[in-house]
């Protein structure tokens, strides 16, 4: 059998200062991402009406119909 070498694996400062600044990177994302649910939270909850598209009126909903959007 062939006899089997090291390997020697050097970490470098380089590869710290990139670890760093993905951690601050990931970091601030959550920060993002916990204001966007803050602000989706204090937004009123949309109200469903039975047979009422999304943009529609009552009217349309009662001859089901749908008008163009403007």
């Amino acid at each position: 059998m062939a006899s089997k070498e090291k390997v020697t694996f050097v970490r470098s400062k380089e590869f710290e200062s990139i670890d760093d600044e993905l951690s601050a990177a990931l970091n601030q994302l959550e920060e993002s991402n916990e204001r966007i649910v803050r602000l989706l939270e204090s937004e009123p909850k949309p109200v469903f009406v039975e047979g009422l598209m999304a943009g529609g009126t009552e009217d349309e909903a009662d001859s089901g119909t749908e008008s163009a959007p403007e």
